[in-house]
């Protein structure tokens, strides 16, 4: 509990609760947002009373399909909060991430599923897990697992691009590779560049719009922060060409079909139970106007960006909780 002070009304949420019941400990609800909505319930009945309102949540795993949304109507008061809070810090989980199942062997040691099974179909993702480890998209060039901090980056030729390419689209647009790392692509326009532009303030991963092999220029679709300028590091993504190190993926995103090779020796089956994808961008967001909401002792785990968003709130904490894998 929180304290000599804890809430006068409290609610209770379980993995084998049911949304239907009356979010009690006997008889919790299943899912957060029936919950929250028994919450403001709760506050317009009690009008501006100040007491506290926790929700309790109790320990499991809660797959969030859409972000956990808290507004203005979900608010606390100066004198009673309302509480979000784990049952047992630390095991209770809101996980963003769908399974990829139905993989099968193909050549190379590589396994393949269609992420449409998973309702990915038409959402382009750029994070994967295996197990709660992050894989990495195919790139070139590959990291070195020995040294991962200092390997992995090409750069860009000594020689600069055209000055009519630069003239054309301007210097924050076009890069020039090195002879040696000049590839085929049959679909440049599928992969991106992360690239330290000039003095290497800042990283920018910018899709490519054109890509020469003969010249090796490389044009992309925005512009990055700085001048691109010549010995300045990067990395290519995401093309299929490139798939061809362990623990790397490609994701096919005309046909939805995923490729893989594991970062270890399994068979086709066991891939299902460990590989994971995002759906959602962000966990738990707080809309503007949201104050005096806690959230306790919860881990956010597996979303694409953002695992809490707080935008334009007043005095809501975030307190004993895990962010991983986001």
């Amino acid at each position: 509990m929180l304290g000599a002070s804890a809430a006068a009304i409290e609610f209770h949420v379980a993995v084998g609760g049911d949304d239907a019941s009356q979010g009690t400990a006997e008889a919790p609800f299943r899912s957060l947002e029936r919950a929250r909505d028994a919450v403001r319930a709760a506050r317009k009945q009690a009008g501006p009373a100040s007491e506290q309102v926790t929700v309790v949540v109790h320990a499991g795993v809660y797959p969030l399909a859409v972000p956990f949304l808290l507004t203005k109507a979900d608010s606390g008061t100066l004198g009673g909060a309302t509480v979000y809070r784990a049952a047992e810090p630390g095991r209770v989980i809101l996980r963003g991430s769908v399974p990829i199942t139905g993989f099968s062997p193909a050549d190379g040691g590589v396994l393949t599923a269609n992420v449409k099974a998973a309702g990915l179909g038409t959402t382009p993702f750029k994070l994967l897990w295996w197990n709660g480890r992050r894989l990495e998209m195919a790139r070139y060039p590959n990291i070195d697992p020995a040294n991962p901090l200092e390997t992995g980056w090409a750069f860009t030729a000594s020689e600069p691009p055209p000055a009519d390419a630069i003239g054309r689209v301007g210097a924050k647009r076009i890069l020039r590779l090195a002879t040696a790392d000049r590839r085929g692509w049959a679909d440049p326009t599928t992969g991106e560049v992360s690239i330290f532009p000039s003095h290497e303030w800042w990283n920018n991963v910018e899709p490519i719009a054109a890509a020469d092999e003969a010249t090796g220029v490389v044009e992309l679709k925005t512009a990055v922060s700085y001048d691109i300028t010549p010995g300045d590091r990067y990395f290519i993504r995401g093309l299929r060409e490139n798939l061809d190190a362990a623990g790397e993926w490609h994701l096919d995103r005309k046909t939805g079909v995923m490729s893989l090779i594991p970062p270890e020796p399994v068979a086709a089956g066991a891939a299902d139970a460990a590989v994971r994808a995002p759906r959602i961008d962000t966990l738990v967001q707080c809309n503007a106007g949201t104050a005096h909401v806690e959230l306790r002792g919860f881990v956010l785990e597996e979303c694409a960006g953002t695992a809490v968003r707080l935008v334009n709130t007043e005095h809501c904490t975030v307190a004993d909780c895990t962010i991983r894998a986001c």
